[in-house]
């Protein structure tokens, strides 16, 4: 868990390594939502809409694609990233819970 992207009960992961003094293009990375459920994230520079990857299943609500401008160097800049995928995520949380 990367600690600094703490925000109203949410968290974001890395899976992949992010720290790239050169910029990094692409990665894997969960959430943690408010009540300890997961979903996954694949992200990548790029512009598309988010994107369903896996749909929720056991053990996690789903996995999905989100595209950003720029690449990622620092933490500070992967909190950024994470941060923007949020209400998106919010949104496919909610409608996990619903059954949607």
């Amino acid at each position: 868990m990367v600690e600094e992207s703490r925000i109203d009960g949410w968290v974001f992961g890395a899976i992949s390594d992010y720290e790239d003094a050169n910029g990094c293009a692409w990665g894997d990375a969960f959430v943690i939502a408010p009540d300890g459920t997961r979903a996954g994230i694949v992200w990548q520079v790029g512009d598309f809409e988010p994107q369903v990857v896996c749909a929720p299943g056991e053990g996690r609500w789903g996995v999905y694609g989100f595209a950003y401008p720029t690449p990622i160097r620092t933490t500070a800049d992967f909190v950024k990233m994470c941060h923007s995928f949020l209400p998106e995520l919010q949104r496919r949380h909610a409608a996990a819970r619903a059954g949607i």
